[in-house]
């Protein structure tokens, strides 16, 4: 079963609507490249526009990049949230006994969500540290509290290189 939906309506339409589609058809490169254009009018944190897409058509690249993706999930596949801590680009939400337990020592500590809500001007800042640890070779762990919990952000991964 096929719905006759548009570039437009077939990207702001509910999953339970785009279960439905028929993903073994081909779809043509002209709409490919529709809906690319159609995603780089999404808004992205500071206006960063770091956008990269690949359009892979051949087999064999498809599964190589899907067997990639698959070793990076891995490590969430069976993992409770408490196994998840060290693993790069994760971010957790700490229970209150798990936040006291923790060791912020060698983490960034960015305002609260207690202060951002009682300064907006913190969320200028905040937003200028977030952005400048977002990168792996010198990024930190970030931590914000929440009252008694706490939200800790690993740094991202490195780019992925050699034959893989």
């Amino acid at each position: 079963m096929t719905l006759p939906l548009t570039p437009d309506e077939l990207l702001s339409t509910t999953r339970a609507v785009r279960k439905r589609l028929d993903f073994d058809r081909l779809v043509s490169r002209d709409l490919v490249q529709e809906c690319i254009e159609l995603a780089f009018q999404a808004p992205t944190g500071s206006n960063r526009q770091h956008w990269h897409f690949m359009v892979i058509d051949d087999p064999a690249k498809k599964q190589a990049i899907a067997d990639l993706y698959g070793k990076a999930f891995d490590p969430y596949v069976g993992s409770s949230n408490n196994d998840l801590g060290g693993i790069c680009g994760t971010a957790l939400f700490l229970g209150a006994k798990a936040t006291a337990a923790a060791d912020f020592s060698e983490c960034l500590i960015l305002p609260s969500w207690e202060e951002l809500q009682a300064d907006k001007k913190h969320l200028m800042r905040l937003t200028k540290v977030v952005e400048a640890q977002q990168t792996p070779y010198c990024g930190k762990r970030l931590v914000q509290m929440h009252g008694n919990r706490a939200v800790l952000q690993e740094p991202p991964a490195m780019p992925v290189d050699g034959p893989e």
